[in-house]
């Protein structure tokens, strides 16, 4: 299976599983899809006031990032954005 399938089905099957069905928790998610260039898919999802979930997907490489705190992920997207920029040592 290569990378850039496996990221396609990663990132559509978290932002379906949290905008559908209840989360572990119980709590659904409000999902917002956001308009972020470069990337195929970006997702914002509020969990009810209990937690943030934020989606980037960039070709074979996926960003998620589960927060539960006072602020806000939507207000720091163009930060998240910018790791997709940096380079890294394979594992």
């Amino acid at each position: 299976m290569s990378n850039s399938f496996l990221a396609k089905i990663v990132g559509m099957d978290l932002a379906n599983l949290y905008a559908s069905t209840p989360g572990i928790s119980g709590y659904k998610m409000e999902k917002e899809p956001l308009s972020l260039s470069g990337f195929s898919q970006a997702y914002y999802g509020d969990l009810l006031g209990n937690a943030q979930l934020l989606l980037l997907r960039q070709e074979n490489r996926v960003l998620i990032v589960h927060y539960a705190g006072d602020a806000s992920l939507k207000d720091h997207v163009e930060d998240f954005a910018k790791l997709f920029t940096q380079s890294y040592t394979p594992l």
